[in-house]
Protein backbone atom coordinates (compact mmCIF):
# COMPACT_ATOMS: atom_id res chain seq x y z
CA UNK A 1 0.00 0.00 0.00
CA UNK A 2 1.32 2.91 -0.76
CA UNK A 3 2.44 5.90 1.91
CA UNK A 4 -0.46 8.11 3.02
CA UNK A 5 -0.83 10.55 5.58
CA UNK A 6 -4.26 11.99 7.62
CA UNK A 7 -4.89 14.58 5.08
CA UNK A 8 -5.10 11.93 3.23
CA UNK A 9 -2.76 12.62 0.42
CA UNK A 10 -0.17 10.14 -1.09
CA UNK A 11 3.54 10.18 -2.26
CA UNK A 12 3.74 10.41 -5.95
CA UNK A 13 7.52 10.70 -8.11
CA UNK A 14 6.95 13.33 -10.28
CA UNK A 15 8.10 13.59 -14.02
CA UNK A 16 11.51 15.29 -12.39
CA UNK A 17 12.17 12.32 -10.56
CA UNK A 18 11.42 13.75 -6.76
CA UNK A 19 8.55 12.71 -4.74
CA UNK A 20 5.87 15.39 -3.21
CA UNK A 21 2.99 14.55 -1.45
CA UNK A 22 -0.28 14.86 -4.02
CA UNK A 23 -3.76 15.42 -2.49
CA UNK A 24 -5.99 12.05 -3.35
CA UNK A 25 -8.97 14.52 -4.64
CA UNK A 26 -10.21 10.60 -6.64
CA UNK A 27 -10.99 7.19 -6.12
CA UNK A 28 -9.91 4.37 -8.25
CA UNK A 29 -9.51 4.86 -11.84
CA UNK A 30 -10.02 8.44 -11.92
CA UNK A 31 -6.95 8.59 -9.24
CA UNK A 32 -4.84 5.89 -11.16
CA UNK A 33 -5.41 8.30 -14.04
CA UNK A 34 -4.04 11.31 -12.00
CA UNK A 35 -1.50 9.77 -10.49
CA UNK A 36 -0.12 8.95 -14.07
CA UNK A 37 -0.45 12.86 -15.10
CA UNK A 38 1.62 13.79 -12.28
CA UNK A 39 4.55 11.25 -12.82
CA UNK A 40 4.70 11.97 -16.79
CA UNK A 41 3.68 15.75 -17.19
CA UNK A 42 4.07 17.24 -13.37
CA UNK A 43 7.38 18.66 -11.93
CA UNK A 44 7.80 19.17 -8.82
CA UNK A 45 7.43 22.34 -6.89
CA UNK A 46 10.94 23.07 -6.26
CA UNK A 47 11.76 22.30 -10.41
CA UNK A 48 9.01 24.35 -11.40
CA UNK A 49 10.56 27.07 -9.34
CA UNK A 50 14.12 26.30 -10.58
CA UNK A 51 13.34 25.60 -14.42
CA UNK A 52 10.00 27.10 -15.77
CA UNK A 53 11.25 30.57 -15.49
CA UNK A 54 14.34 30.14 -17.82
CA UNK A 55 13.14 27.23 -20.10
CA UNK A 56 9.30 27.67 -20.69
CA UNK A 57 6.81 30.78 -20.86
CA UNK A 58 3.77 30.52 -18.58
CA UNK A 59 0.49 31.03 -20.89
CA UNK A 60 -3.10 30.57 -19.84
CA UNK A 61 -4.93 28.98 -22.33
CA UNK A 62 -8.41 27.20 -23.06
CA UNK A 63 -8.28 23.42 -21.60
CA UNK A 64 -9.52 22.69 -25.25
CA UNK A 65 -6.82 24.29 -26.76
CA UNK A 66 -4.76 22.37 -24.53
CA UNK A 67 -5.60 19.27 -25.24
CA UNK A 68 -6.19 20.36 -29.18
CA UNK A 69 -2.42 21.65 -29.38
CA UNK A 70 -0.23 21.07 -26.57
CA UNK A 71 -1.11 18.24 -24.09
CA UNK A 72 2.21 17.12 -25.21
CA UNK A 73 3.56 20.17 -22.81
CA UNK A 74 3.62 20.38 -18.90
CA UNK A 75 1.09 22.20 -16.96
CA UNK A 76 0.92 24.01 -13.94
CA UNK A 77 -0.09 21.72 -10.90
CA UNK A 78 -3.57 22.71 -9.84
CA UNK A 79 -3.92 25.47 -12.60
CA UNK A 80 -7.22 24.66 -13.91
CA UNK A 81 -9.96 27.38 -13.66
CA UNK A 82 -13.29 25.56 -13.84
CA UNK A 83 -15.07 29.43 -14.09
CA UNK A 84 -13.02 30.45 -17.53
CA UNK A 85 -12.23 26.48 -18.47
CA UNK A 86 -9.07 27.75 -19.00
CA UNK A 87 -4.93 26.25 -17.63
CA UNK A 88 -1.57 27.20 -17.59
CA UNK A 89 0.95 25.62 -20.13
CA UNK A 90 4.91 26.01 -19.53
CA UNK A 91 5.05 26.04 -23.90
CA UNK A 92 8.83 26.12 -24.51
CA UNK A 93 10.27 29.16 -25.63
CA UNK A 94 11.52 28.22 -28.75
CA UNK A 95 8.26 27.65 -30.16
Amino acid sequence: MANTNYYNGEWITMMCGHRQLMPKIAKGPKWERKKWYYRTKCLCDKCNEAVMPDRYNEVEISYWDYKENYSNCITKPNSYNPEKKTIIVYVPKQL
